[in-house]
């Protein structure tokens, strides 16, 4: 998780026009308890964060995987 949260976090950005429309259609539309924006903000931006910083691991891992070649040595592992 520290790998994750050092490499792929810090490079993520949110924009106010990102963090209103999820509250739009997450929040209002699912019938939370009432909030505003105001005050699901900080939540709102570190979910966003989240998916953002897991989709740009997804796609290191799979461009890694592109560019690895595995040789297994050993019959049984194939």
């Amino acid at each position: 998780m520290s790998f994750t949260n050092l490499r792929f976090r810090p490079a993520v950005e949110i924009s106010e026009a990102e963090i209103e429309e999820y509250f739009h259609n997450h929040i209002e539309k699912v019938g939370a308890p009432p909030m505003t924006l105001a005050e699901a903000r900080a939540n709102i931006e570190q979910i966003l964060i989240g998916e953002r910083a897991d989709l740009a691991l997804d796609t290191w891992l799979q461009d890694q995987r592109g560019h690895t070649r595995i040789l297994y040595l050993e019959k049984e592992l194939q």
